[in-house]
């Protein structure tokens, strides 16, 4: 993995089953960001591959294998003037906005999981949410979509202690209930199993994921 032949990691291999979650922690510039591009073809790969539900990551698959993942970035800005148009900002990423209202419903749901209420997010302008209210409800948005797979990028950064680990409790819940998965990079949650990344070249494990 890298950027015009200079290698950012090498030697990583791990596989994902349906109901895990892992996270993956380490020092700025280690390529926690671009691990997660380059499951989604963003970042170039400079051997090796990737597979998401039997799709590859290939010129032919990378389509099939996008539309089974569901990506938060660590920096998504979007323009919306409620809660309502922020969710739809973000579910308009996916290819399934049939299911618009499920998705909604559930959006709303897990933000009072949360601990954002209905009745707030019904009047508040988008504009005027604190950084870790934003955060929740694009966290919230991200698990509301039916993608097998869930790239999260800090998604607790903006989040107080208490409300960092409700948001990866609740991540857990939700891929152990309904079978997905999910990578999880993050400072300052920890998961049963993460991925330590070292030096650039260098990934360390804190135990063997379950593969």
């Amino acid at each position: 993995l890298g950027y015009g032949g200079n290698v950012l990691l090498r030697d990583l291999s791990f596989e994902l089953r349906p109901g895990q979650v892992m996270g993956i922690s380490g020092k700025s510039g280690c390529g926690k960001t671009s691990l997660l591009r380059a499951i989604l073809g963003f970042t170039p790969l400079l051997s090796g591959r990737v597979e998401v539900c039997g799709c590859s990551l290939s010129a032919e698959g990378i389509d099939a294998l996008r539309r089974h993942v569901a990506y938060l970035p660590q920096d998504l800005h979007l323009s919306a003037a409620s809660v309502t148009e922020l969710f739809d900002a973000t579910l308009s990423l996916r290819h399934n906005m049939s299911c618009r209202r499920e998705m909604l419903r559930r959006a709303y749901g897990f933000c009072e999981a949360l601990g954002l209420e209905r009745s707030m997010l019904d009047t508040v302008e988008a504009a005027k949410l604190s950084g870790g209210q934003r955060g929740r409800v694009l966290l919230s948005a991200a698990l509301a979509t039916t993608a097998p797979l869930l790239l999260l990028d800090e998604p607790a950064s903006a989040l107080d202690m208490q409300n960092a680990q409700a948001a990866a409790a609740l991540i857990t819940k939700v891929c152990a209930d309904e079978g997905r998965a999910a990578l999880v990079v993050s400072h300052n949650v920890t998961f049963d199993n993460t991925l330590y990344m070292g030096t650039p070249q260098t990934p360390q494990t804190s135990q063997t994921p379950q593969t």
